[in-house]
């Protein structure tokens, strides 16, 4: 986009929004001299997460659209290449590795291949009619009489004459049919990978010297040269030019000075680890109860931490905190200010013993230890030892133990293509001011002109790509990284990626789906999904939203921090997919993926109406659920029970409805806590049956699923994973 911008300047784009963009903010301060544009986040926070998405729209002088689109594309594979041959070079100095020609071709070849770019560009010619009469024909559109037609011709009888800019929605129409075409229309350049497959990319051969020719060869050259050299590389790992490029860009691009070939900025881009993300409420717990003064955590905290420094090294122990646990030991001890610190950033793995596994740790910390295997195992007990003290403490203190299990979100918003190309636009008569639509409307020509949709234009654009931008560079994160414990890998707009802790999925999920579409009100902005604004109250007035006819749709995995991440994204993909087609949009998808094997999903519209009213709100039904078996008011005895007479009682046919709602509410009665007074039985009773579980029944959710809804209220529920 820095193409398009430097040449016809930024509001030459439009989508996406790129004014408040920290790399665009940065371009302007650090080369254009806008020295006005100061904002401290712009080099720290900001940079880390990526909110641009892939694709961009911009409108051009006919004559240079040709040319700057070629030249968009080769500059992004120059970056690209660029960037790749930083990390080498910075690859060759670290390990001492002489390049040679096999070594270079790799990199030459994968750098360039890498990439692929598609454009489209349509010229706008004068003649508008031609236009419209070209594109009926190409596109057929169904409609009789064609409503465009209507409305250029209410313009005309007022006096206002068409021009090709009133086909703005027609034209954009046609580019994007045009881009997609040429993206189905692959280009077929053959690329020979030889020898042996990297461990990230299989369809790509590992870097290697010409000398390893064979398997036994190119093992020891990565075990020997580059995993003692390269800490951030995993054991057994075998990387392409791609593969390591993205693991070392941060350190040997990002964050490197201008004079080794990087960027200079001083910014973490680095991602926690799962076992990290899924190990976060428990280590909030602990940092919560340091200022307690309790010396024994204090000092098993303080034993933790300096033995598995000590075992593995700072670089294999530590891993980056969740924003909101880093924020948490910022002010857990003030008098010992460090330990809070390094304690939050030891990767979570380091809680579980079987992470101490001692054939594993011998040969990844072979040339820290120096092949002292004496001295190695005497510091692997004492710190298996000392992990074991602070556990038990924990369970003895309520602190409860580290959660195995994380949660991956993916966000989707439906119909985008629809949104961007007009079809969702509001209709004339709700544009309009009402008292000029009330002398307008009693004629019969406008009376039919307001019910048509207001044709697309680029100030339409314009707000749409503004509330993408916002939502993604501001609320996406503030839900996910400072209200709750999460880490946003990717948000583009309608596009979310996130992990998060099981704590507060659900929380996350909610509030993601309701403030992307402004189904909110009050200065709180408290959900409602029947009533909201269509805006985000702030600190400093309102953000614009997508509006409340927008829709979203979610698929969520929970996975244990050993699964194979690979596997768990695309079930998370799988999983929105479901949402969009089986559910039919506007729904959610969470698949529990257990670490004994197989997983269930279960998904649901967000909430469900009757009347025109809100009748059930699934998310805040299944938090319910959740806090009810965490606190103890129900047994988790009562979701397997419920399983078993689910499967019983929906092979039987007919209207049993009434029965069906009677033997739950029975078993459910069975299930409550001898411990409640009479009253407050009642009350959960109501809240979690009356008002929750039936209502999903009554919307349609089958009996299997409202089993499986049980199952993962009670799995949520289970006290290491709150």
């Amino acid at each position: 986009m820095r193409v398009v911008a430097e040449n016809w300047g930024p509001d030459a784009i439009i989508f996406p929004d790129l004014c408040g963009q920290p790399f665009v903010d940065l371009w302007l301060r650090e080369e254009k001299g806008l020295k006005q544009i100061h904002d401290p986040e712009i080099s720290t926070k900001t940079l880390s997460s990526p909110t641009l998405p892939n694709r961009f729209l911009s409108i051009l002088p006919a004559d240079d659209a040709d040319c700057l689109a070629h030249k968009v594309s080769q500059e992004v594979q120059r970056v690209f290449k660029e960037i790749c041959f930083a990390v080498k070079s910075q690859v060759e100095k670290v390990v001492g590795i002489i390049p040679e020609e096999t070594w270079n071709n790799i990199w030459e070849r994968q750098a360039t291949n890498f990439v692929e770019t598609y454009w489209a560009a349509l010229p706008w010619e004068e003649d508008h009619k031609r236009f419209i009469e070209m594109f009926k024909s190409w596109c057929s559109p169904k409609q009789e009489p064609w409503e465009f037609d209507l409305i250029l011709q209410q313009y005309e009888k007022i006096g206002y004459t068409p021009n090709i800019g009133t086909c703005y929605g027609k034209l954009y129409a046609l580019t994007e049919r045009g881009l997609g075409s040429r993206k189905t229309t692959r280009d077929f350049a053959q690329q020979i990978e030889p020898h042996f497959k990297c461990t990230m990319f299989g369809e790509l051969e590992p870097v290697h010297l010409g000398e390893h020719s064979d398997f036994g060869k190119l093992r020891d050259f990565w075990n020997k040269s580059m995993l003692p050299s390269l800490a951030s590389l995993r054991s057994g790992e075998r990387l392409s030019a791609i593969g390591l490029t993205k693991r070392l860009v941060v350190p040997f691009y990002f964050n490197a000075s201008k004079e080794e070939g990087g960027l200079g900025w001083e910014i973490e881009t680095g991602f926690p680890s799962t076992s990290t993300v899924a190990t976060s409420a428990f280590k909030q717990r602990i940092l919560d109860s340091l200022p307690s003064g309790d010396m024994k955590l204090f000092e098993l905290v303080q034993q933790y931490t300096t033995c598995v420094r000590s075992l593995l090294g700072d670089e294999k122990a530590r891993s980056l905190p969740l924003p909101m646990l880093a924020d948490a030991a910022s002010c857990a001890h003030r008098k010992v200010p460090s330990l809070p610190w390094d304690f939050a950033r030891l990767d979570g793995d380091w809680l579980f013993e079987e992470s101490f596994n001692k054939p594993d740790l011998q040969r990844e910390l072979q040339g820290k230890w120096k092949g002292s295997i004496e001295a190695l195992e005497t510091e692997r007990k004492k710190t298996v030892e000392v992990l074991n003290n602070l556990l038990n403490f924990a369970r003895k203190s309520g602190l409860r133990q580290p959660s195995r299990y994380y949660a991956v979100i993916l966000m989707d918003g439906d119909n985008m293509g629809k949104w961007l190309a007009g079809e969702f636009a509001p209709l004339h008569k709700h544009i309009l001011h009402p008292t000029v639509w009330n002398n307008l409307r009693s004629g019969a020509d406008w009376e039919a002109i307001g019910e048509k949709i207001r044709p697309l234009n680029p100030s339409l654009h314009l707000s749409i790509s503004k509330a993408l931008r916002d939502y993604s560079l501001h609320t996406a994160r503030k839900i996910v990284e400072e209200k709750h414990l999460g880490k946003l890998i990717y948000a583009g707009g309608d596009d979310v990626l996130a992990f998060v802790s099981l704590r507060n999925l659900l929380e996350v999920m909610r509030e993601l789906r309701a403030f992307f579409a402004g189904a909110l009100k009050g200065d709180g902005n408290e959900i409602d999904w029947f009533g909201g604004s269509g805006f985000i109250r702030t600190e400093t007035g309102f953000q614009l939203t997508m509006g409340t006819e927008a829709k979203a749709s979610m698929g969520v995995v929970i996975a244990h921090h050993t699964q194979d991440l690979g596997q768990v994204l695309n079930t998370v993909r799988s999983q929105e997919g479901r949402a969009k087609e089986s559910l039919g949009r506007d729904a959610f998808s969470i698949a529990l993926m257990k670490r004994s094997g197989g997983h269930e999903s279960f998904g649901a519209k967000w909430y469900y109406e009757k009347e025109k009213a809100l009748q059930v709100d699934s998310l805040e039904c299944l938090i319910q659920w959740r806090d009810a078996f965490t606190k103890g008011e129900v047994s988790p005895k009562f979701a397997y029970v419920f399983r078993d007479e689910a499967r019983t009682l929906s092979a039987f046919s007919g209207d049993l409805n009434g029965a069906i709602e009677k033997e739950v509410s029975r078993l459910f009665g069975r299930h409550l806590s001898s411990f409640l007074p009479k009253e407050e039985k009642h009350g959960i009773t109501d809240r979690l049956l009356e008002k929750g579980l039936f209502r999903l029944f009554e919307s349609g959710v089958s009996l299997e699923d409202l089993a499986k809804f049980l199952s993962l209220a009670a799995f949520l529920g289970r006290e290491e994973n709150r």
